[in-house]
């Protein structure tokens, strides 16, 4: 990807929007190159979390504080930021990243959320904890700004504390439970029954999906599902296959749409999520799947008609599995 513009502007700071992000600084230094360009980062957090890593955040307090990491620890060198956290503009003003800057690459910080695109060059966004509504212009951009998934695998919290409460507070909610169910067999939900027997084998852990096979991806392999299925249970997880929920009643148990009754006391629920496509609409309408709420890119992940929108992550169109 070749920027010509002065002004590139990164939407979500994930996987996909770090990674990019960084792997333009990796190349704008490597070949010395002599434009001057602005880089900003548009994000609602203070940090960096590791959603991978949630399903053993939640039993595990200490790894959940391992897999924040705050914008301070970025290893960027920030030359400006918007936030109404005065602390955390302090933080990040003062890093000592271990990498040289030149004069020509300026880094932005904006600590908010985008709201919507205006057209092809300009955003509305608004700062966290803030209400008025901000213009930002640029060059290209390059949006990723993932899934979002029912709580606590989706944590509300922006600050490494506020994150670490939520995961505390799910493992509080974890450890007075005895029987535990996990609604959807996807790759978020067969890992958080791992890790929940694993951290307690004692209690009775129920995983629960509408699908005679697992993962429910069409074209991973036979022999993976089968592989998986296999290890689940020999666990010791009660896997229920061909299981659909249609209610959960107030003390836990689970009515499934046979008129079943599943006792349990705790329930995670791992069977949907929607992408966080919002701000793409109404003006990028034309590109994105209404059904599956999913961006169309070419090739290059530009967005399709247009030139200098990339779309990246969990919301593009593609066959692909999308693990995070």
């Amino acid at each position: 990807m070749t920027i010509a513009g002065k002004r590139v502007l990164f939407v979500g700071g994930s996987f996909g929007g770090l990674a990019s992000m960084k792997y333009f600084i990796k190349q704008f230094l490597e070949t010395k190159a002599t434009t001057n360009i602005e880089l900003f980062l548009l994000e609602p957090r203070a940090g960096f979390i590791n959603v991978l890593g949630i399903p053993l955040a939640i039993v595990s307090p200490k790894f959940a504080a391992e897999s924040y990491l705050n914008v301070e620890g970025f290893n960027f060198k920030f030359s400006k930021v918007e936030s109404n956290d005065a602390i955390l503009t302090e933080k990040i003003l003062n890093a000592k990243p271990n990498q040289e800057f030149p004069d020509n690459l300026k880094l932005t910080y904006i600590q908010g959320k985008c709201v919507s695109f205006i057209d092809n060059h300009n955003i509305n966004y608004q700062l966290t904890d803030g209400e008025d509504i901000r213009q930002l212009s640029f060059d290209y951009c390059v949006f990723s700004t993932g899934r979002k998934r029912a709580w606590p695998f989706d944590p509300l919290g922006y600050t490494q504390e506020q994150f670490v409460k939520e995961m505390g507070d799910t493992q509080e909610k974890i450890e007075k439970a005895k029987t535990i169910s996990v609604i959807g067999a996807g790759a978020l939900g067969i890992e958080i029954a791992g890790e929940l027997k694993e951290e307690y084998p004692d209690k009775k852990i129920i995983l629960i999906h509408p699908h005679p096979f697992i993962p429910p991806e069409t074209y991973a392999a036979k022999t993976f599902k089968e592989g998986t299925e296999k290890q689940v249970r020999n666990l010791g997880i009660d896997l229920q296959l061909n299981t659909r929920i249609a209610k959960e009643e107030d003390n836990g148990d689970l009515l499934t749409t046979k008129g079943d009754i599943i006792k349990s006391e705790l329930n995670f629920w791992c069977n949907f999520h929607t992408n966080n496509i919002q701000p793409l609409l109404p003006y990028f309408q034309d590109s994105v799947v209404d059904k599956k709420g999913e961006v169309i890119v070419d090739e290059r992940m530009l967005i399709k008609g247009s030139t200098n929108v990339f779309a990246i992550g969990d919301i593009i169109n593609l066959p692909i599995i999308k693990t995070a």
